[in-house]
């Protein structure tokens, strides 16, 4: 997965070595202002053909990442547009800061409700934080596309149809995230092999 850091605070060196760090734990690859391009990026020709497109980075993005802990009009537009590109994106904001007044706006939208998340953090809730974002983001990514039957017995049946009143998910898109974030992402061996 490719993830986009953004910083305005660039003050922030340990703490951005750190986010950085916990990002590249997770085997993602990182493209950020403060970092330099990797050299993996500068051969990769769909990078290339996006932009001669005039495309913004975000394109090929799987999401974004904000420290937010000030603000620019650089990261209002990155968040802009990669909400207009439907990729998830993630605010942090440090421990005693306050949220930027301009982004609840973003949040009030009708289509960034779902993919903008905004997280007050500490670095001890970093791998907390970045392990609930990116299951969400996988499973947001993950669109089903294999038919699978499975026969639930009457019991089952009345659950899932009693659990989904009470959320906004189909029994399909209930049973499709709990198998998720309970069996594959808890399968260490599996883990590794991804």
């Amino acid at each position: 997965m490719k993830v986009y850091f953004y910083t305005v605070n660039t003050g922030l060196v340990e703490t951005n070595k750190t986010i950085i760090s916990h990002l590249a734990d997770r085997g993602l690859q990182i493209f950020s202002n403060i970092l330099p391009m990797p050299s993996s990026a500068l051969d990769d020709p769909e990078l290339k053909k996006s932009a001669e497109k005039g495309e913004t980075l975000i394109t090929k993005m799987d999401f974004l990442m904000v420290e937010g802990s000030q603000f620019s009009d650089d990261a209002r537009f990155l968040i802009a547009d990669a909400i207009n590109k439907q990729k998830p994106v993630l605010v942090l904001y440090g421990k005693g800061r306050k949220l930027d007044e301009s982004l609840k706006t973003f949040r009030e939208d009708g289509k960034g409700i779902r993919r903008l998340y905004f997280r007050n953090y500490t670095e001890g809730r970093l791998n907390e934080i970045f392990d609930e974002f990116i299951r969400d983001v996988l499973f947001m990514l993950d669109k089903p596309s294999i038919k699978f039957t499975l026969r639930l017995t009457p019991s089952m049946d009345r659950y899932l149809g009693w659990k989904v009143q009470h959320t906004s998910m189909s029994k399909a898109d209930f049973l499709r995230k709990m198998f998720f974030e309970h069996v594959i992402f808890k399968d260490e061996g599996y883990q590794r092999m991804v």
